[in-house]
């Protein structure tokens, strides 16, 4: 399928076989999570043919420097601002957080180029990669399932992570299906294999975004609700995982009554404890400083931007958002409601994935300026 979408072009199809490299090996992790993993082999071979030939066009897209500046200031601020705070504590392992934005802008801007300037095309790759990744790990799931565990994690180093997954790859091809819709069949796959890993990860936020997803995609066609349910069924079913349906209920029922189902218990606290960090902000790392009802970073991704960059990095992050949702139109936001759901309970701003959702956004219509 993907030779027959990039014809026979060798650049065409030695990118887009990097694409889908790292597309399919992201969520096999090898190493702790914050190192680099095998999928990134794939992303910075990517990036050097595009920094290759970006450097002899001379001339970046208009569509780039539009969405990359605001996004490159807010890591350069994160620079500066972390700079300041690892002077000042001695923490040089604070180093480590604006270095994970970084990668993200290269990860973010060396997609985007490629969407840009390969067009409708490498859109549709990335789409069926997408796809191709949840089946991948749902024939493989019982090769990683630990029968001890009551939550699973499979190849990731988190169940968190695995639920996290399950709904940026489905959104990244109900995107690709609003722009150019497929088979009926292959929709509700999709939407059954996430589901069937979002219940593996049993992460309520994870559970709760992709049925988010799933009813507003089902909004202009009521059959998928139904049919996707019996699809998920299925798999629960040939899996031999009659049991996770039970504990997928146990885990739903049980939101508001689990120490971490607050606004404390996520860290927003901090916000009410330290409200002088939110106006240039705390930075990230060296968590001892704070008062909180929990230890570490704040579990959410605007609730880190706030209190971490304080409101200069969250107005150039808004900046840029609103950036990629201008040319990405309502229907794009509205199905990417439920990862912005997702974002207020748990920091996934390092998760690679994301970032290749977010040129998905950015690159439009997929017609783009190309030169």
């Amino acid at each position: 399928m993907i030779r027959k979408i990039l014809s026979q072009d060798r650049d065409d199809l030695l990118d887009g076989f990097l694409l889908v490299s790292f597309m399919l090996s992201l969520p096999f992790y090898t190493f702790a999570s914050g190192m680099p993993q095998p999928a990134d082999l794939a992303m910075l071979t990517l990036l050097g043919r595009l920094s290759i030939s970006q450097a002899r066009a001379r001339r970046f897209p208009s569509g780039l420097r539009e969405h990359g500046a605001p996004l490159a200031l807010f890591v350069l601020y994160s620079w500066a601002l972390t700079l300041v705070w690892t002077l000042r504590l001695g923490e040089v392992r604070m180093l480590v957080y604006p270095l994970f934005y970084s990668y993200n802008l290269a990860v973010f801007g060396g997609s985007l180029l490629l969407f840009l300037r390969r067009g409708d095309r490498f859109l549709r790759v990335a789409m069926h990669a997408a796809a191709a990744t949840l089946i991948l790990q749902v024939l493989l799931s019982p090769l990683a399932i630990q029968a001890e565990a009551l939550r699973q994690s499979l190849f990731l180093n988190g169940p968190n992570q695995l639920g996290y997954f399950a709904i940026l790859a489905g959104t990244i091809f109900v995107l690709g299906d609003a722009r150019r819709p497929v088979h009926p069949a292959y929709l509700i796959l999709v939407f059954a294999t996430a589901a069937y890993l979002a219940a593996l990860s049993l992460s309520k936020s994870s559970m709760l975004a992709l049925a988010m997803l799933i009813v507003i995609t089902g909004l202009r066609r009521p059959w998928l609700l139904a049919a996707t349910g019996a699809a998920a069924l299925a798999i629960f079913f040939l899996s031999d995982s009659q049991t996770l349906l039970g504990k997928v209920g146990e885990r739903l029922f049980s939101i508001g009554s689990d120490f971490d189902d607050s606004l404390a218990g996520r860290g927003y606290d901090r916000l009410l404890c330290h409200p002088a960090q939110m106006f240039l902000g705390a930075g990230e790392g060296a968590f001892w400083r704070f008062e909180s009802f929990i230890m570490g970073e704040v579990h959410s991704s605007f609730g880190t931007l706030l209190f971490a960059y304080g409101l200069p990095g969250l107005i150039l992050f808004a900046i840029f958002l609103g950036r990629v949702y201008q040319s990405a139109g309502l229907t794009s936001f509205m199905l990417t409601l439920p990862i912005l759901f997702y974002g207020l309970t748990h920091q996934g701003l390092r998760f690679r994935l994301l970032w290749v959702l977010l040129a998905f956004l950015a690159a439009g219509d997929g017609k783009g300026d190309r030169e």
